[in-house]
């Protein structure tokens, strides 16, 4: 209802508040948005909150929470998107909810300061595991996102490409960690997913600047061939560099 009452209060199409990560050890900590709280018009949207939509410059972090369950949405706005949601996205669905209703919407509130919603992080999750169709599922939301992108001007390219190696790389260091292959297939693996032509394309479109130092020593690592260099420094913790 606080979420309710605020969209009608603000007449804003979207509203959207933080949320708090419990973990296992019982510990939690919120969530919060990098966004100030307060109305976003939507000259405010175009100059705070597009440009760092996808990517915000602490990737994988995103300006907006891509969560669904922390947004009200008009209706409206939801159904005019319709052709966008698509049901074979099975990684990122909420990123591209979020994407394709945002680039129409005419306003938001951002509500930093409230957190009724409580995901319970649960390591030993279905979730968690090792899936050797995760590249793929990345490169499905990756190639929803340019849809929706090219049918607004392609102004998110860069965006969505830093975003893409990210994930990429992500996806790199937990296969690395937690597959059951050897490491000459893993090796094989990480070679074949950069040199992928949808890895190489947004090679070309991406700002090295917005990532972190970690992705940075990877993508070089990566350009050498250093396969399994780039092996060693995910399976050693003094490496992981933030």
């Amino acid at each position: 209802m606080v979420l309710l009452t605020q969209a009608w209060k603000d007449q804003s199409d979207i509203v959207s508040c933080g949320w708090v990560m419990e973990c296992q050890n019982d510990s939690s900590e919120k969530e919060r948005i990098i966004l100030d709280s307060g109305y976003y018009s939507r000259l405010r949207i175009q100059k705070e909150i597009l440009p760092i939509l996808i990517n915000s410059g602490k990737s994988p972090r995103r300006g907006l929470s891509p969560n669904r369950v922390t947004k009200l949405f008009c209706r409206e706005l939801l159904l005019t998107n319709l052709d966008f949601y698509n049901e074979g996205v099975s990684l990122g669905e909420d990123l591209l909810t979020v994407f394709v209703n945002i680039l129409s919407a005419k306003s938001i509130t951002v509500m930093d300061d409230f957190f009724p919603y409580h995901y319970r992080r649960n390591d030993q999750s279905i979730t968690k595991k090792y899936n050797p169709m995760q590249y793929e599922k990345i490169r499905q939301l990756y190639k929803n996102m340019m849809l929706v992108d090219s049918a607004n001007g392609s102004k998110f390219t860069v965006q969505i490409s830093n975003d893409y190696i990210a994930m990429i790389l992500q996806q790199m260091e937990h296969e690395v960690l937690f597959s059951y292959w050897d490491v000459k297939h893993i090796k094989e693996r990480i070679k074949g997913e950069y040199f992928n032509s949808i890895f190489q394309y947004c090679l070309l479109n991406h700002d090295k600047r917005k990532y972190s130092n970690k992705n940075k020593i990877y993508l070089n690592i990566l350009h050498c061939k250093l396969y399994k260099l780039f092996i060693v420094l995910c399976k050693t913790k003094r490496t992981r560099i933030k």
